[in-house]
């Protein structure tokens, strides 16, 4: 009798662990290789269908792609040029000396080349939005709809996701506290930070 029970619990023991293994490879295939490229328009379809908005058609998806693809290939980069350095570098001199004189002049060297790295970088932002609201324009009512359901600050915003200065993408109905974080649909698994 003693036996049998044993043999139960072995089996029992070994059923248990091969569903665990059976159950973590699972996991560990369902995982998205790191080699397969991620759709950069995976929100903007998600906020579609929330809107009940058209989906995107193939035309407008290789458009999409195409516009975000150019722009990442020449947008400016984000962070301090060399320009903008040497003035923090000339600023952050002077105060080390106690120059006030020279601190305050390079105050203002600062400020404006910081003023025109951000006016290129918006130039070019408005650019690539100007073109993606063009190309929700040729499918139905797919941005009036966009605009109706999330507002137009919120699209207006998920339209700047695209140009990739740092915003976090939209969740399927942006609300939340953080950018459009919150709010996942059931099924939809953790947000990544």
């Amino acid at each position: 009798m003693m036996n049998k029970i044993s043999r139960v619990k072995y089996v029992m023991v070994g059923l248990v662990l091969m569903g665990l293994i059976t159950g973590g490879f699972a996991l560990l295939m369902a995982q998205p290789s790191p080699t397969t490229p991620r759709d950069p328009l995976t929100h903007l379809k998600r906020a579609l269908s929330a809107a009940g908005a058209p989906a995107l058609t193939t035309q407008q998806e290789d458009q999409l792609n195409s516009l975000i693809t150019a722009f990442q290939a020449n947008r400016p980069k984000s962070g301090p040029d060399a320009t903008i350095q040497a003035a923090q570098q000339a600023y952050d001199n002077a105060i080390l000396a106690g120059d006030l004189a020279a601190a305050q002049v390079q105050v203002t060297a600062l400020a404006n080349q910081m003023t025109a790295h951000m006016t290129a970088r918006l130039q070019v932002e408005a650019g690539l939005k100007v073109q993606i609201v063009n190309s929700l324009k040729t499918n139905g009512d797919q941005l009036n709809l966009l605009v109706q359901h999330f507002g137009a600050e919120k699209v207006s915003r998920m339209l700047g996701m695209f140009a990739g200065f740092g915003r976090r993408g939209p969740g399927p109905d942006f609300k939340g506290g953080r950018g459009f974080g919150g709010g996942r649909e059931p099924g939809m698994g953790p947000m990544k930070k």
